[in-house]
């Protein structure tokens, strides 16, 4: 009850700031060069409510207990300042939804976002430049959530925190459990002529929100994306390139990817096609084997490989109805006692599935995975506001672990991820409040019934299917 005590302040707090932006904002008189503020932001807070298996599960906590309920906010108030000679700032602060603690517990602290000073023509005229605590993505579709790189809702790539063990995980666990967050911090430059669009990001640290302590610490991002327009083969149709570095300088870590894919419109009316591929190699920090290996202590060679492919198709019809089928597929280590590593590594951000993919909602199962999805929906006119303002979409996946995990006792290998059914609905009541609700089930899953195994046999410990419900909304001011 505390949280949502604290969190009505906040939502007063967006409101009052709605009826501020209404009226012009100006600078002191001795900053006449001050040309434009502009203060805006956005509210998302989620209720969630989940089974005491996926709880579980999550959390990586052993046996039979009790459901759970969680607020999620995820409010940023964001400034905008705009100064002659083609410089400008943005600074944003709030509330994120990750590492949420139950009902009844303390408020988080606010923190900072994106905090940058902006110079564009720097150089050359195409040519803009972001200097501070920036976010970037590597995304083809333009659509979010990018299977490599996104600096923001990613989780730290060195998770491992065992004594002795220096190295990025070999136990084919694809679960997030460090749940942090954060923006990084360096300079991200812009290049966009014509057709073409370069960037090169150059972020010394990768922030780490949540205050989780790696063995390394800081994490760096090196990365150089190219970004070609296609509109030949049909208008929005691109392909990108990827050059990256994930790093952990403290851990003798360096994870280069080298990749891409192609978005392509108007092959077909009204059909996209998509399909993006990375192979990967570098050091993954030092790892001394354990018996029965005779292999001694050595660095360890990365090799993670990851695609993904499918197609959206969107029907001429009133209610515009849609299907889309995708491929996910990234690697695991075939072995974990070794100094060769050939699980996928990255900075993802996936949100198709709520229990499998998603890191708010659900266990954020990013490596060792498998997925055939089938998305879908349609969209209804409500009363007289905005046209097709009720979106109800589903999605169901199928998932399985490329490599076996060792679970239970005796160990055994088990693979099945589980089937998921998801269904969400989304009311657009005005083009500034949204409200949301979804909800997913889990069924099938060998890998959740073993990793929430209780090893004293205790009554409804094994459990192979669990679900969540949410709801919320969305204001932006």
């Amino acid at each position: 009850m505390k949280k949502v005590v604290f969190l009505l302040p906040a939502f007063a707090l967006a409101i009052a700031a709605t009826a501020f932006a209404q009226a012009p904002v100006t600078a002191q008189k001795d900053k006449a060069e001050t040309v434009k503020i502009t203060l805006g932001g956005t509210g998302d807070v989620d209720f969630i409510h989940r089974n005491a298996a996926i709880s579980d599960w999550r959390t990586a906590t052993l046996g039979d207990n009790d459901d759970t309920a969680t607020i999620a906010p995820n409010i940023w108030t964001r400034l905008d300042v705009e100064l002659a000679d083609k410089v400008s700032g943005v600074g944003e602060m709030g509330l994120d939804p990750l590492n949420n603690p139950t009902l009844g517990s303390d408020v988080r602290t606010p923190t900072f976002g994106q905090l940058y000073l902006q110079l564009a023509e720097a150089f050359d005229p195409n040519v803009t430049v972001r200097l501070g605590q920036v976010w970037t993505e590597f995304d083809v579709r333009g659509r979010g959530g990018s299977i490599i790189l996104d600096s923001f809702w990613s989780e730290a790539i060195d998770t491992t925190t065992a004594a002795g063990f220096t190295s990025i995980d070999q136990i084919n666990d694809g679960r997030s459990l460090a749940f942090d967050y954060g923006f990084s911090a360096g300079a991200v430059v812009d290049y966009k002529r014509d057709n073409l669009s370069v960037q090169l990001a150059l972020l010394p640290r990768k922030n780490d929100g949540a205050g989780n302590t790696h063995p390394g610490d800081v994490e760096s991002i090196y990365a150089a994306m190219v970004f070609i327009n296609l509109d030949t083969v049909g208008p929005g149709s691109r392909a990108g390139i990827l050059l990256s570095s994930f790093g952990v300088p403290g851990n003798e870590t360096v994870v280069y990817t080298l990749g891409g894919g192609v978005d392509l419109h108007g092959m077909v009316e009204n059909l996209e096609m998509y399909a993006e591929i990375y192979a990967q190699f570098g050091d993954g920090g030092v790892f001394d084997p354990v018996p029965p290996s005779t292999e001694g202590p050595g660095t360890v060679d990365m090799g993670g490989f990851a695609w993904q492919a499918g197609a959206h198709y969107t029907f001429v019809a009133d209610v515009k109805p849609w299907v889309e089928g995708k491929f996910t597929w990234l690697s695991g280590d075939d072995d974990t006692n070794d100094t060769d590593n050939d699980a996928f590594v990255s900075y993802e951000h996936q949100r198709d599935l709520l229990i499998l993919e998603d890191e708010v909602f659900g266990v954020d199962w990013d490596s060792n995975y498998f997925a055939i999805k089938v998305l879908g929906g349609v969209s209804f006119t409500t009363g007289g506001g905005i046209p097709n303002n009720l979106q109800v979409s589903g999605a169901f996946g199928m998932a399985r672990a490329n490599e076996d995990l060792q679970l239970g006792t005796p160990p055994s290998g088990e693979d099945a991820l589980g089937n998921e059914v998801d269904v969400k609905v989304k009311w657009l009541y005005s083009k500034a409040v949204n409200m949301t609700a979804g909800m997913a089930f889990l069924f099938g899953s060998d890998i959740m019934e073993g990793q929430t195994d209780d090893a004293a046999g205790n009554p409804g410990a094994k459990d192979d299917s669990g679900w969540l419900f949410t709801i919320g909304s969305d204001v932006t001011w």
